[in-house]
């Protein structure tokens, strides 16, 4: 049986709850019940639940920020998001959270209650399965001497050196001091180490590892290593047994059964020049190079061979183009847009180079439209799919042409949905977030109206005081350098606005729950 506990502050929601569903029928013991997140995370201190049905809004603690501690705890449970709150933003955020059913109080039944518990628990007990199994070949595998010559390959690939002593331990199949080497990237990794390894990047290399030393098995003298979830790389000790086409085919054989276990779409390149594997990580990353370049008409599982070492062309880092200036405090508008594609077109830029830039700009329009009531609602339902339609695209001028074309609708959207003034001032706050001066006084004078009645319109129109947009609007701004940046976090606290970083940690830990640094990304190859 599996213990449930109900977390909702309406007490005759949380009686009709209980009493309308036959718990042991369920599989369920007797509910627990809490009136708040606060109440509910010192029950969950005493007691470990399977499952947790929560409201969203609530006082003391929500419905998110119980979540939200749940994860930062570690604490396992499947989570049933129970609300009347239909925003967007909420909704959006609790899938985010990656909890398991969402529930429309007014509109639910008992059928769909049992329906959610039901689907809690078999999630439950798969997830109970997947980490028994995940146990028992973790065991296995760091009691075992791959681990050792896993750890020497992944430093190589990091650009580290290793140790004469450490050649002789690890007993390489391969020749240290001239191997081939292959890449096999993974597309979409990062959501197959959530769906299909819960997150578990030791068993996503192990499985990656195991499916390639399977595959390519006749191959002689060769070496893989697993950099979960972004790639493995393949060393070769010299020409394929076979030839190429019987090396060709083995790859092709290896992307199809990646595929069919693990759902992990791959690209793979392979250079013909051997190399001394202390130069594994240029020749890594030259070859991720050549897959960017890839021609998009290109089937994706085809091995892309190099004659002779590969070498990249233009080196991109999203940092440098933000410490450029090309994206500036302020959002761009159109014609900036279309000077950036230029710009791309000048640097002879390959194809993901744009597709990870058209991201980043996409990520910024869709900021910018949620500082405007109603405006991303409607974006979203002029355009649904956003980023799924921007990896279909083929070429880098298709990517241009749409994103130019969302720009513009979103432009439109936001200049009907304000008055003159209100759009002004959103402006406004948007290029001076960084001034410690800006605030209600400054804005109503930009806009050439009283301070009293611009308070009354910005209100009106936006939802909410000037002073809590502009606060959000540094959050999101603080939010943004953090995961696109290498800023400290006082560099990062000055440039929204706030002279003392220990004074924007507290108000960011009060209002998010976490500390701005727990959201910066991992660096990547």
């Amino acid at each position: 049986m599996y213990d449930i506990l109900i977390v909702e502050d309406e007490m005759l929601v949380t009686v009709g709850i209980v009493n309308s569903i036959d718990w042991r029928e369920a599989g369920f013991n007797a509910p627990h019940t809490a009136a708040n997140g606060k109440q509910a995370w010192e029950l969950m201190g005493k007691i470990k639940f399977d499952v947790i049905m929560t409201d969203i809004k609530m006082p003391e603690m929500d419905g998110l920020d119980l979540v939200r501690t749940m994860r930062d705890d570690n604490y396992s449970a499947e989570v049933i998001i129970l609300s009347s709150y239909t925003d967007f933003e909420y909704v959006s955020e609790a899938l985010e959270l990656q909890t398991c059913s969402y529930l429309h109080k007014p509109a639910m039944m008992p059928a769909d209650i049992v329906q959610a518990v039901k689907k809690a628990a078999a999630r439950r007990e798969e997830f109970k399965r997947q980490a028994q199994t995940a146990h028992r070949i973790e065991r296995l595998y760091l009691n075992s001497a791959r681990k050792l010559k896993e750890r020497m390959l992944l430093d190589l690939l990091a650009g580290n050196e290793a140790r004469d002593e450490q050649w002789k331990e690890v007993q390489l199949q391969c020749d240290p001091a001239a191997s081939i080497v292959a890449v096999v990237r993974f597309r979409n990794g990062d959501q197959v180490l959530q769906s299909a390894f819960k997150g578990d990047a030791t068993l996503f290399a192990y499985a990656a590892t195991n499916v390639i030393d399977e595959v390519l098995r006749a191959e002689s003298g060769y070496e893989s290593v697993c950099k979960a979830p972004d790639l493995a790389v393949v060393l070769l000790s010299g020409p394929s047994e076979g030839g190429e086409e019987k090396r060709n085919e083995r790859f092709t054989t290896l992307s199809r059964v990646l595929r069919t276990y693990f759902q992990l779409d791959v690209e793979m390149a392979l250079q013909t020049e051997p190399i001394a594997l202390r130069r594994l990580s240029h020749a890594a990353g030259a070859l991720l190079k050549v897959l960017d370049e890839r021609e998009q008409r290109v089937p994706a599982d085809r091995l892309i061979v190099v004659d002779g070492e590969a070498e990249p062309r233009w080196t991109y880092r999203s940092e440098e183009w933000l410490d450029s200036g090309w994206f500036s405090d302020s959002f761009p508008g159109v014609a900036k847009v279309e000077q950036i594609y230029r710009e791309l077109e000048r640097k002879n830029a390959t194809y993901r180079q744009t597709l990870e830039l058209s991201g980043m700009l996409l990520g910024m329009l869709l900021q910018r439209a949620a500082s405007y009531p109603g405006v991303l609602r409607e974006l979203y339902r002029v355009e649904p799919e956003m980023y799924s339609r921007l990896q279909e695209l083929g070429t880098a001028t298709e990517l241009k042409r749409y994103a130019i074309r969302l720009w513009e609708t979103a432009e439109t959207l936001i200049r009907g949905s304000h008055p003159q003034e209100i759009e002004k001032a959103l402006q406004y706050v948007e290029r001076n977030l960084h001034d410690q001066k800006l605030g209600l006084e400054s804005a109503a004078a930009f806009v050439n109206v009283s301070r009293a009645h611009f308070s009354r319109l910005f209100k009106e129109h936006t939802g909410e005081t000037f002073h809590q947009y502009v606060t959000k609007s540094r959050i999101r701004r603080a939010e943004h350098l953090a995961r696109t940046t290498d800023l400290k976090m006082y560099e990062i606290a000055e440039k929204v606005g706030y002279p003392s970083s220990k004074y924007f940690s507290k108000l960011y830990k009060k209002l998010i729950g976490k500390q701005l640094s727990q959201i910066r990304s991992p660096k990547k190859l």
